[in-house]
């Protein structure tokens, strides 16, 4: 028994002398180096600023009226597969054809019928604002010359109220017709966008034709080629 306890105690002893060889005597320690705390944040950097002198005079205030520009307008288009540069009936100096257009209180005018004075055809409709433009131009035409010119002023639709309302308003006194779906404007005129003017000589031949909105510049001139003056 004495004996068995020896080999136990020894057996001990060596496994205490084994594990104190494999324990390192100290810890390795790992220094780190750090950037200084700054005490305070730099300013940046700034720009001195200069001040402009105002100016004395006004420099974009006009010293004479500009002339006019060419304004930008827009059209509406009512037919894909016409071409609006191409008519597809009227040509320039050929008669106008027994074409019949009627008006909202159901006058009937048929266009070679009409020779004497210049007929301006003018294609609209509700929707444009660029026709709208022409209608106090118009007036003021057929107001300012009298017996000499008629104008046309054809809505491309079927809304005949809603056309007679709006010249009321307007104050519009030619006459006034509506075109069913661009029926007659697309067949005979060509028709692919709103407002289309047509001239008519007083000899009842084609003069020209206009797409987008005239000015009144442009219809004076026309007027006073074909021999239109001013009524006394």
């Amino acid at each position: 028994m004495r004996g068995m306890i020896l080999v136990i105690s020894t057996l001990l002893s060596v496994l205490i002398v084994a594990c104190n060889e494999n324990t390192p005597k100290s810890s390795p320690r790992v220094q780190l180096t750090l950037p200084p705390i700054a005490t305070s944040t730099p300013r940046p950097t700034q720009i001195p600023a200069t001040a402009s002198p105002l100016p004395t005079t006004v420099s974009w205030w006009p010293t004479a009226i500009p002339e006019a520009t060419q304004r930008a307008v827009s059209v509406s288009r009512i037919n894909d597969t016409v071409d609006p540069t191409q008519n597809l009936l009227l040509k320039e100096g050929e008669p106008v054809p027994p074409i019949v257009l009627t008006d909202i209180d159901g006058n009937r005018y048929q266009l070679d019928q009409l020779q004497g004075k210049v007929v301006i055809i003018n294609f609209w409709t509700v929707g444009c604002g660029s026709c709208f433009f022409e209608f106090p131009l118009l007036q003021a035409v057929y107001e300012k010359f009298g017996d000499d010119i008629l104008i046309l002023a054809v809505n491309v639709s079927d809304l005949a109220e809603e056309t007679r309302t709006l010249a009321t308003n307007l104050g519009v006194s030619d006459p006034m017709f509506v075109d069913p779906e661009g029926a007659i404007f697309i067949r005979y005129f060509g028709g692919a966008v709103v407002p289309t003017t047509y001239i008519i000589r007083p000899d009842g031949t084609v003069y020209n034709a206009y797409v987008g909105p005239i000015d009144r510049t442009l219809l004076d001139a026309i007027l006073t080629e074909l021999g239109i003056q001013e009524s006394s």
